[in-house]
């Protein structure tokens, strides 16, 4: 089984390192795609993490996300 990663970074005004994030989907990600982490990556960014656990790429189309962060 080949695993890839990827990353999507989302700006979030007003944020600050040192919080904590968490990321839900809107509606369901694709088979075998799963959210391996969600971070504060700098001021102003939070940073999902992906993990694709099939054999193939993939290109999904865009998903809403709600966001939550605790300072």
């Amino acid at each position: 089984v080949l695993f890839r990663s990827g990353y999507c970074d989302i700006t979030v005004n007003g944020i600050q390192t040192g919080g904590i994030a968490h990321a839900s989907p809107t509606e369901d990600l694709l088979s075998g795609i799963s959210i391996a982490s969600v971070r504060i990556l700098q001021a102003n960014t939070i940073r999902i993490s992906f993990i694709n656990a099939t054999a193939n790429a993939v290109n999904p189309a865009p998903i809403p996300f709600h966001v939550a962060v605790i300072q």
